[in-house]
């Protein structure tokens, strides 16, 4: 058996933030149960690829899968039959869960919570439309602890307008001060048609200031791992042990079936993706076809770019043999010049085993990505 990951999509939010142009809608929660009958009929139309695959990992994401009731995400999740030791993650935003919801989840098999808590600065908070402030987290983070989980992950943003880099020190202050085990710190990318580009685009508000932008994910970068997180991905922090496996497997190419509104999937060579448009995703289900919106089969040049920009946003880097074995090719025969050319420039570094990202490498990520594309 192959082992297959999971991806749900939760298109609902209680409101939208000020940024987000995710698949999801602020305003569509009266379609909840017709939305989640039609999540069981497409897996249900999946259930051939399921059945003969070793599920490893399942992620809720969203939107917000937190906000539907607990019973909604339990159903879906009794939908698969795991792996003993499957990773199973849910998207929570401060605000929309409490110490019963979340025990619910626990029961339910789901160990892993990623809480989408992007500052623990009030004023930023109000800034980003955030419907949570500081003490919310704070209580509903400790709630997680108490209803079981000991896999607690937190979501920061950092570059966003009128963000100080005092403010985001104290939110990485209390990020360790709740001894969370993994903490993902993102830099903020604006949406179009968002009301923060609105406000950006009518100077309501500062332009993004990048120096500012990176001088906090270097702090982000000194601070966590001077207290004991690993930095395994350009984005991404855990304790020892608890990096998150379901997105592990996505830069490794491994294969994936997304499910809801907007998901997308790689499995057998092909990419594809459902329909975004919530009713059109409802009505497709009801009349017992699959969503999908978008497919591409995926050769082997395209393979080996994606395994390449993938992968080498892990700190771990690119295993040389594991791509002759996967490609059976050899990395320096495919990619030689462009190797030399970012090692040259001090963005990449090889031990003879693997390249990976020097720091500067990780700050200028997209320019060495760029080469292999």
């Amino acid at each position: 058996m192959n082992d297959l990951r999971i991806y749900i999509h939760i298109p609902f939010c209680k409101q939208r933030c000020s940024y987000c142009d995710f698949v999801t809608y602020d305003d569509k929660s009266y379609l909840m149960h017709s939305y989640f009958k039609a999540l069981d009929t497409e897996i249900a139309l999946n259930r051939q690829y399921i059945e003969k695959s070793n599920i490893t990992s399942v992620f809720f994401g969203g939107g917000t899968p937190s906000y539907p009731d607990a019973k909604f995400i339990k159903a879906a999740l009794n939908k698969f039959d795991l792996a003993e030791d499957a990773e199973v993650t849910i998207e929570a935003n401060p605000g929309t869960v409490d110490f019963e919801k979340l025990s619910i989840y626990r029961e339910a098999g789901i160990n892993r919570i990623s809480f989408g808590v992007q500052s623990f600065e009030n004023d930023m908070l109000i800034i980003m439309g955030r419907i949570h402030d500081r003490s919310m987290a704070i209580r509903n983070i400790k709630d997680a602890k108490k209803a079981g989980f000991d896999n607690i992950s937190i979501d920061l943003m950092h570059g966003y307008p009128l963000q100080t880099e005092e403010g985001f020190r104290n939110s990485l202050s209390s990020v360790v001060d709740l001894g969370v085990t993994h903490v993902s710190c993102y830099s903020l990318k604006v949406g179009e048609d968002t009301p923060l580009q609105s406000m950006l685009d009518k100077g309501l508000l500062p332009e993004i200031d990048d120096e500012k932008d990176r001088n906090m994910y270097k702090a982000a970068q000194g601070y966590l791992q001077a207290n004991g997180y690993i930095q395994y991905e350009i984005a991404n922090f855990a304790r020892p042990g608890f990096q998150c496996r379901h997105n592990i497997g996505y830069w490794v190419l491994d294969e994936y079936l997304g499910f809801g509104a907007g998901a997308h999937s790689y499995y057998n060579g092909r990419r594809f993706s459902n329909i975004t448009v919530l009713g059109e995703y409802i009505r497709s289900l009801n009349e017992l076809k699959l969503p999908e919106d978008y497919s591409e089969t995926i050769d082997m040049e395209e393979s080996i770019k994606e395994f390449m920009i993938l992968g080498l946003r892990m700190t771990d880097g690119i295993s040389i043999n594991v791509f002759s074995q996967k490609f059976n090719r050899g990395l320096y025969s495919v990619y030689g010049n462009e190797i030399k050319d970012c090692i040259d420039s001090g963005l990449l570094i090889s031990n003879g085993e693997k390249i990976k990202l020097t720091q500067n490498g990780l700050d200028f990520a997209n320019k060495v990505f760029r080469k292999f594309i």
